[in-house]
């Protein structure tokens, strides 16, 4: 169980360095840091999928890009309702 959960959280480090240091996700990364309690709540309120439908609303720009990266996007929203994530963990 230990070797498991050891995978998990690895895989969890995956995302949250893929969505701070890929420059594909510059402006998504900035969307999620200007508005991070508002998606929190999203999160929250709705789960970690279908959080990503009000997401993708709050920048009419990205909305497109988000809808796109939404497999990344389910698990970053899934470590965010798990409070594994913070809005100091965005760079």
């Amino acid at each position: 169980m230990e070797v498991f959960n050891g995978q998990i959280n690895d895989t969890l480090k995956k995302y949250i360095s893929e969505i701070n240091s890929n420059p594909e996700y510059a402006r998504i990364r900035d969307l999620y840091r200007f508005n991070f309690d508002k998606i929190e709540n999203y999160i929250n309120m709705f789960a970690a999928t279908p959080a990503i439908g009000y997401i993708s609303k709050l920048d009419n720009n990205l909305t497109q890009q988000v809808i796109e990266s939404k497999l990344l996007l389910k698990e970053i929203n899934g470590v965010i309702l798990n409070r594994q994530l913070t809005l100091n963990d965005m760079k």
